[in-house]
């Protein structure tokens, strides 16, 4: 919740690149309409803009989405669909992690150049 504003931010630095946030809220698998209603809420309440996305968690997104046990868990992926590095696991709240996960995004970027 606290990151909100952060990744609100983020993805609109990430649109000046060609990229942009995406969120998983694993309690909305299946399209539970309770959990995507309260999911909704508090995205508006906090002036989220960057999409939101569920999965069936039968689905492979799905299964990946139910084996994280740490929330948030950052992933940066590629316009090809490849994760990139290491997941961030936590809030990025210090200046190492983001950091780190500029780093990420321009290597994404890259890959997704060539």
């Amino acid at each position: 919740m606290g990151e909100l504003g952060d990744l609100e931010k983020l993805n609109q630095e990430l649109a000046e690149k060609g990229g942009q946030v995406v969120g998983v809220n694993s309690f909305t698998l299946d399209g539970n309409k309770g959990e995507i209603a309260d999911a909704k809420d508090v995205l508006s309440k906090k002036g989220v803009t960057y999409k939101n996305i569920w999965f069936k968690s039968d689905s492979e997104a799905g299964k990946f989405t139910s084996n994280l046990f740490s929330f948030p868990t950052t992933y940066v992926i590629d316009q090809n669909g490849n994760i990139v590095g290491d997941p961030i696991v936590g809030a990025i709240s210090s200046a190492e992690q983001r950091a780190a996960l500029d780093k990420l995004i321009d290597q994404a970027i890259a890959n997704s150049e060539q």
